[in-house]
């Protein structure tokens, strides 16, 4: 089978679909330009990356709490292997450098731990409405992943995982952050040493909205949620990522279900992964010989690197 073309164009909404849309009483998703900073050593254009697409209002205040019901209501099931609790409604599949059995599941594994809850535990319009934009094809959509941001937590610096298939969609819920993108090289995010902090773009995300990454936003940018403690706001005003601050996305994916590995594929050179125990933090954790923790703290993300061998 030919390889698949990259998309970088939405494609033709469908006339069932905009019903569909109407049904949930909606109108069809606005896409605008996101509000923006870039870094004073920017080395690519001041421009959204192509491909990137941004809907503010995507749900209400009303429809963001029917969605956190379903979350944290009867059948709630956060996973608290790794610092982010998550969620999986569908496919069970999530790429990181720490080796966490229960969220790397493959196509070997037993089916009921590549399942997660069915997606009719979530609000029935979500899924139309979203398949209406035309940003997946029909039926392409097999997870939805839920990520819980407690104070500053983030996620590292990372280019989304091929198995991941070529179209990534992310609802904000509860609280704004930015995400951060810098260029790859390769396919794989720079290393930290070469890492210019200041180049980069932020894209500011709004609670209710709705991010579309397709194309080379996609593949030649990684992406990143930093540590920071304020967020700044399109108004002007800052959020404070204090200890009360919680912010939760969901994430739309196509997983290729053949594609799926227990090993990263964009890790830069010099890095590996370690393994986790019930608690990463917790005593239980257990590193490989020859490696050591370090907190990549520009990025927000623990890494595991071999260490230099002895002089």
């Amino acid at each position: 089978m030919a390889p698949r073309a990259r998309r970088t164009a939405l494609a033709p909404v469908a006339p069932l679909a905009l019903a569909l849309w109407r049904i949930s009483g909606r109108r069809a998703a606005a896409w605008s330009a996101p509000v923006v900073t870039y870094g004073s050593r920017l080395s690519v254009p001041r421009e959204v990356p192509a491909g990137l697409r941004y809907c503010p209002d995507f749900i209400t205040k009303e429809e963001e709490a029917e969605v956190m019901l379903a979350l944290d209501g009867p059948g709630a099931a956060w996973m608290r292997q790794i610092r982010r609790a998550q969620q999986f409604f569908g496919l069970v599949y999530y790429q990181t450098s720490q080796r966490v059995p229960e969220l790397q599941p493959t196509v070997d594994s037993p089916r009921d731990a590549q399942l997660g809850r069915g997606f009719e535990e979530l609000p029935g319009w979500l899924l139309p409405r979203l398949r209406c934009t035309g940003v997946f094809d029909p039926g392409e959509i097999n997870q939805v992943q839920a990520n819980e941001y407690l104070e500053d937590s983030g996620i590292g610096v990372h280019v989304e995982d091929p198995a991941a298939g070529p179209t990534l969609a992310t609802l904000s819920l509860l609280q704004p952050v930015q995400l951060t993108l810098q260029k790859a090289h390769e396919g794989k995010a720079a290393h930290r040493n070469l890492r210019d902090p200041e180049d980069c773009i932020k894209v500011l995300l709004e609670p209710g909205s709705l991010l579309v990454l397709q194309g080379p936003s996609r593949e030649d940018f990684s992406h990143c949620i930093r540590m920071s403690k304020r967020v700044p706001l399109r108004d002007g005003s800052v959020v404070r990522r204090t200890k009360s601050f919680r912010r939760v996305s969901l994430t739309f994916r196509g997983i290729i279900e053949a594609k799926r590995s227990t090993n990263r594929a964009d890790m830069p050179e010099g890095y590996r992964s370690y393994m986790v125990g019930q608690n990463e933090c917790g005593p239980r954790a257990a590193f490989p010989v020859g490696c050591h923790q370090r907190l990549d703290a520009a990025a927000g993300f623990s890494y595991a690197r071999q260490r230099d061998p002895p002089k």
